[in-house]
């Protein structure tokens, strides 16, 4: 698997593998990144949309995977560079692609008491966060909201279930994305 970030600013940067996690074989199942306490993925300006690039393939790809100065490899100073010279290397049929999009924000905490809050939302449908109570739970409590396949948001307690698109946890005020490839007869 790898996953590359065309950023706001045009910037084409690959985050993984990277330095400090150069392995790009991912087994079936889930994989969480950063999979190594090592790096962080941290959302950065300029505010603006960034777009994940994901190739997943059946054999190893001579991507770089960085050194210590310059851990996440920078493959294009424009968006065209940047594809061109991954698309170079890709080679077909034997890969998948899934392209994901979100706004870079500045997610403030809001919470009073009893009340759920509500991920950040500029376009629609928006979780129907007002009027909902904050479930009751012991410490350390997981919940928040989930979009699933047909667009719909509901409130989750507990993991995010395995039908959603993307996830955004209460505690943490982050967004959580999950990328489901498959290849062959298997796909839905």
């Amino acid at each position: 698997v790898y996953i590359f970030d065309f950023a706001p600013d045009g910037k084409v940067t690959q985050l993984f593998p990277n330095y400090y996690s150069p392995n790009a074989y991912v087994s079936a199942g889930t994989h969480v990144l950063p999979d190594n306490p090592n790096w962080k993925l941290r959302v950065t300006p300029p505010p603006g949309t960034d777009r994940l690039l994901l190739i997943a393939s059946t054999i190893p790809l001579s991507f770089p995977t960085g050194d210590p100065m310059n851990p996440y490899p920078l493959m294009g100073p424009t968006p065209d560079e940047g594809r061109a010279r991954i698309l170079g290397i890709v080679p077909e049929p034997n890969c998948g692609c899934y392209v994901t999009a979100w706004n870079t924000v500045e997610i403030l905490p809001t919470y009073s008491y009893g009340v759920v809050p509500c991920p950040p939302c500029w376009y629609g449908p928006c979780p129907p966060c007002p009027g909902y109570i904050a479930p009751p739970c012991a410490y350390p409590c997981a919940w928040g909201w989930y979009l699933d396949s047909s667009g719909a948001w509901h409130m989750f307690i507990g993991e995010c279930p395995a039908d959603a698109r993307i996830c955004w946890y209460f505690q943490n005020g982050r967004w959580h994305m999950r990328f489901r490839l498959c290849f062959g007869s298997g796909c839905p």
